[in-house]
């Protein structure tokens, strides 16, 4: 028996669905992926008023960098900041970051200062299993940014 039209239309539509339900099912949440300003507005961080004065001043760089913002966005949705202000470089990387917002600063010394924390984050073996698939991706995009001319204006 030969296949209408109309079998050729259905195989083909079950066809898109499973592609289209396999794309969300493997990343359910990248798409929605909102960076360091998702991560603020998130209730649970309003009671960490410390988080917040590291965090804020960052989204000055998200604009130049915004798969380092997707990455902390990504890591502190699932750790709290505390767990990485242990480290001292990390720490003394935050606070840089933080405070260069309001002065000049060489482009070299912040993207030190976010390969330093972009490192913590991937040098802990927690954050390595639970985000795994997506910090690759993130980290990958990072490293074209830093490697990239900054856009004038």
């Amino acid at each position: 028996m030969p296949f209408s039209y109309v079998h050729l239309v259905v195989v083909f539509s079950g066809a898109v669905l499973f592609i289209a339900l396999t794309l969300l099912l493997k990343n359910p949440w990248q798409a929605g992926h909102r960076g360091i300003l998702g991560f603020l507005n998130q209730a649970r961080l309003k009671e960490r008023e410390r988080d917040q004065e590291y965090l804020v001043p960052l989204l000055a760089y998200e604009e130049d960098y915004p798969a380092f913002g997707d990455i902390l966005g990504l890591v502190l949705e699932k750790f709290p900041l505390k767990h990485f202000l242990r480290q001292p470089d990390f720490e003394k990387s935050l606070y840089y970051l933080s405070n260069s917002v309001f002065q000049t600063a060489d482009r070299g010394d912040l993207e030190a200062a976010m390969c330093s924390i972009v490192s913590t984050f991937i040098g802990d073996p927690d954050v390595e299993y639970h985000c795994r698939p997506h910090l690759r991706v993130l980290v990958d995009q990072f490293l074209k940014e830093v490697g990239r001319p900054l856009s004038s204006g």
